[in-house]
């Protein structure tokens, strides 16, 4: 009688110690993808924040090519063809020159962010 108790405590005592030894590997799986995760989401902001700096890169030709044509058609208009070349190279100079400085801004503006891991943030 004693020894099917002590059999049946032991079994017990193994079943215990698997669902302890499952319980550890579940855990180990879930922090292995929590880190996996952080690391996704940090590399998908770094990702994004070299997408808005590329985006800020194009602002110097854009602002450039929207004043070229409209020193262009000023000058077209006030000198015809040679009013329109001044007037195009102008607002090229005075666009990019506006764009650089927009540029400027968003990429320092966009280089202040950093991306943290949840033990970094507390």
């Amino acid at each position: 009688m004693v020894n099917t108790i002590l059999q049946g405590v032991q079994e017990i005592s193994n079943e215990i110690n698997v669902k302890v030894a499952q319980g550890g590997e579940d855990i180990d799986h879930v922090d292995t993808q929590v880190e996996e995760a952080e690391e996704l989401t940090r590399a998908a902001g770094e990702d994004l924040k070299s997408a808005a700096i590329l985006k800020y890169k194009g602002k110097k030709l854009e602002f450039g090519l929207i004043g070229g044509a409209i020193g262009a058609t000023v000058g077209g208009l006030v000198g015809l063809g040679i009013g329109a070349g001044v007037g195009g190279a102008l607002g090229v100079s005075v666009g990019a020159g506006i764009g650089k400085a927009v540029e400027k801004v968003g990429v320092k503006k966009i280089n202040t962010i950093e991306f943290q891991t949840p033990e970094q943030a507390a």
